[in-house]
């Protein structure tokens, strides 16, 4: 993976508000959930490599089909539910700034209005 700059905890945080703020705006249902999401995944905490690469694959779905459907939100919230279930309390810290990395250079890459 490619590594955002060094100062990612600040860019975390401002691409989770600015999510946050899209989100409210959002007149479509589906639009609002969307970018819910998006502030969802931005708090996720895993190590696995192999979960990066499944969520990785569900954007990608999910981004060719140019819209979120019912289903897919639920496949999705399910697997942040199962990633936190999976948190290590000791690797806690390393593991999320490897997991905010990661998202913040997908989301970059994804979303234009970063």
């Amino acid at each position: 993976y490619i590594y955002a700059a060094d100062n990612q905890f600040d860019q975390v945080e401002k691409i989770a508000k600015k999510a946050l703020e899209i989100a409210t705006q959002q007149d479509n249902e589906i639009n609002r959930i969307k970018f819910s999401l998006t502030v969802s995944f931005l708090q996720l905490i895993s190590g696995d490599e192999e979960k990066f690469s499944e969520l990785d694959g569900l954007f990608k779905y999910l981004k060719e089909k140019e819209q979120f459907y019912t289903e897919d939100i639920v496949k999705l919230n399910e697997f942040i539910e199962e990633l936190v279930e999976e948190k290590n309390n000791v690797r806690k810290l390393v593991i999320r700034t490897k997991a905010e990395r990661y998202l913040v250079n997908y989301l970059q890459r994804a979303n234009p209005w970063f």
